[in-house]
């Protein structure tokens, strides 16, 4: 039978099928009597001609003992069935010695007790064999040593990648971070990379294993070999990650309701998982939760963590909300609170973009006015002392107002006894500043009485003559701290009625027709500007107090017409109220939750009552009918789908104010994502160990 295996192996290769093969063999004199017998013996001829293929030292291996047997086949795993080919290369050297052969025929016959060793266990103990290996890889698999190895490797072709491709090289990088690391802070590792990195880790390992396997000797027979089993084991690995989802779906279900911190971990991972959805597009810096974290504290303490995301996050908690448990009555408490608490926040905004320090209107016009008017006297009385010489503007100003002169005529005869007639003054005469003082607030009320009727041409003119007599008296003011006495005053306080109309038009500024309103403001003093501003958070205050007030704020992003009142109301400061209303109107969103169809709740309440499901299963194990048994099953799987400990902890999360509850979201996707990518490694591992094993090799 010397040479017999070789004879065979060469058959094969050229194309023979086992029964010529056999054929032949029987029709040997030195093996044709013990295949023929074999063949009565109903053995196969793959059977058969695996027995003949088997070498002297091969067939020495099967025999050891199966302790032995067992640790070869172990060491097959760490090794990427390897082992007997290392055995053999240290061995030989004392074999040969020792039995005075050559060094190659000490090599193969080392090499071929070992795989008769290894391969025999595998035969009678293929899961022992199969678990052995596993069990001795795993230092190798969770040391993260093989990973670790080729992201090295990787690390340093790169810069010789991007040196001979600089456009390909950045995707080389991530098609790298992808197969082989867990996926960065933000996102979480999903079916499809879990099963690239499975398929991806059990065809190297399959790759390697079948290298390392091969009875060939012949270079590109080992690569086809070693290609086969990479197929193979690649498969494997991508097949392995669906399965162990399901199961390990199964095993959160059972641990949430046993374990209140299982429970609150598969919440968590839940919470995560939908705020991360709700990003558009992957984060380049902070990460998706870190921006979640960042906008919980933007939207003030009355925000949630539901508040944060978007659809996906808003949906979860509505889906608690429907659903039995506790969520629904801790969700509705918070809409309540929000609604009841959204006008003072709404006014807290505007008062603090007015500046307005909470003004009450009635008592702080009356203050305000008195205040102001305390205020101005210093300046008055240098205003009330001097006089001033009638120039080409103030014969303007005189002769195009002559039908309101009357007012400040009789003013100074009552103060004086003198008459003045300020339409026959001429050019070097002098006037009181107290009079063209007094002027200035007549063309003024004159200007208002005149629009209150509707004209507003000539109301318009005096307001030009007013406009022109005040820039004439800053002018020519008398200075107090080098800055104009008279504007000065006309700052600190216009006058009376100045004053209350300012705030009045403020009063109204949210009513009034836009264009009147933006007349009614042109040229005020930073005295009308405060009047004004008072009268305005008085308007708000009443729009505010109101629903559909409060409605029309937070749509106001569709409604033009309420911008641009709010623009002329809060000026530079607009965006700065426009801002706290965005989110107020964001916090909106959640009155929705639990808030859907009734029936919905309903038949969720009913079915949570519903023991039916689980009497079916009980009914079906007992009859033994296998299709019974699994339709019962998913049903009573679709009923208890999230245990009600999971929805109320969901519940608690979305509806919490901490910002430290991101952070913990944080920490549990990354552990997540390291656990995912671990998993997926050890199931390419074991991947690649049972390519090996069924990558068919005849035995020596």
């Amino acid at each position: 039978m010397d040479g017999i295996e070789k004879k065979i192996k060469e058959a094969q290769k050229a194309g023979y099928k086992d029964d010529e093969i056999i054929q032949f063999l029987a029709q040997l004199p030195d093996v044709g009597p013990q295949v023929t017998a074999a063949l009565e013996n109903q053995y196969k001829p793959g059977e058969i001609l695996k027995f003949l293929g088997q070498s002297p030292a091969y067939r020495e291996g099967t025999e050891l003992p199966e302790t032995f047997r067992g640790f070869v086949s172990a060491m097959q795993g760490p090794t990427f069935n390897a082992f007997p080919r290392i055995v053999g290369a240290v061995g030989a050297p004392f074999a040969a010695l020792e039995q005075g052969i050559p060094l190659s025929e000490a090599y193969a016959q080392g090499r071929d007790i070992m795989r008769g060793a290894a391969e025999s266990y595998q035969q009678e103990s293929p899961y022992k064999a199969a678990g052995g290996q596993l069990v001795a890889s795993l230092p190798v698999v969770v040391g993260g040593l093989t990973s670790t190895a080729v992201r090295n490797i990787g690390g340093a072709a790169l810069p010789a990648i991007e040196r001979a491709a600089p456009s390909i090289a950045p995707s080389i990088q991530a098609a790298g971070r992808y197969m082989t690391a867990a996926p960065g802070a933000g996102q979480v590792m999903g079916m499809g990379q879990r099963m690239a990195q499975a398929g991806g880790s059990g065809a190297g390992y399959g790759f390697v294993s079948g290298l390392g396997g091969s009875y060939e000797d012949d270079a590109i027979e080992m690569l086809k070999e070693a290609g086969k089993s990479a197929l193979i084991s690649g498969g494997l690995g991508v097949t392995t990650q669906p399965v162990m989802g399901i199961l390990g779906a199964g095993g959160r279900q059972a641990m949430a309701r046993m374990s209140p911190t299982s429970a609150g971990t598969y919440a968590q991972q839940k919470v995560a998982e939908a705020l991360i959805r709700d990003v558009p597009e992957p984060l380049t810096g902070a990460n998706a939760l870190t921006r979640a974290q960042a906008r919980l504290l933007k939207l003030g303490p009355e925000a949630r963590i539901a508040d944060v995301g978007g659809k996906s996050t808003r949906n979860l908690l509505d889906v608690q909300a429907t659903l039995p448990g506790r969520t629904a009555n801790v969700a509705e408490q918070a809409i309540l609170d929000r609604q009841a608490g959204r006008a003072g926040r709404l006014m807290t905004a505007a008062d603090e973009a007015l500046g307005t320090q909470n003004a009450q209107f009635l008592q702080t016009i009356d203050n305000f006015n008195a205040q102001r008017f305390a205020d101005s006297r210093p300046y008055y009385a240098a205003i009330d002392k001097a006089i001033l010489q009638v120039d080409n503007s103030l014969t303007d100003v005189f002769n195009r107002s002559k039908g309101v002169q009357g007012a400040s005529e009789l003013l100074f005869q009552t103060k004086t006894g003198q008459t003045i007639d300020l339409s026959k003054l001429k050019y070097g005469e002098q006037v009181p500043m107290n009079v063209l003082d007094t002027l200035k607030q007549s063309l003024y009320d004159a200007s208002q009485a005149l629009r209150k009727t509707g004209n507003n041409s000539q109301a318009n003119a005096y307001d030009d003559v007013r406009e022109k007599l005040v820039g004439v008296l800053e002018a020519k003011s008398p200075k107090v701290g080098n800055q104009s006495a008279y504007t000065l005053a006309m700052k600190t306080w216009a006058g009376p009625s100045q004053m209350s109309d300012a705030a009045e038009v403020g009063r109204k500024a949210m009513t009034d027709d836009v264009l009147n309103l933006g007349q009614a403001m042109k040229g005020f003093t930073q005295a009308e500007t405060d009047a004004f501003r008072v009268g305005a958070l008085q308007a708000l205050r009443q729009k505010t107090g109101t629903e559909a007030g409060q409605t029309s704020l937070l749509k106001m992003w569709k409604e033009p017409a309420t911008q641009d009142r709010l623009k002329a109301v809060f000026e530079n400061d607009y965006k700065s109220f426009a801002s706290a209303v965005a989110k107020e109107a964001r916090l909106k969103a959640l009155e929705s939750t639990g808030r859907g169809s009734a029936s919905a709740a309903r038949l969720a309440g009913q079915a949570d009552l519903d023991v039916a499901p689980l009497a079916q299963a009980a009914g079906a194990a007992a009859s033994g009918n296998p299709m019974a048994i699994v339709t019962s099953a998913v049903n009573l799987a679709r009923q208890t789908q999230t245990p009600e400990a999971v929805r109320n902890e969901i519940g608690r999360i979305l509806l919490s104010r901490d910002p430290q509850q991101l952070t913990q979201l944080a920490d549990i996707v990354r552990k997540l994502n390291e656990s995912r990518a671990r998993a997926a490694g050890v199931a390419g591992r074991g991947a690649g160990q049972i390519g090996g094993m069924l990558s068919d090799n005849p035995a020596p």
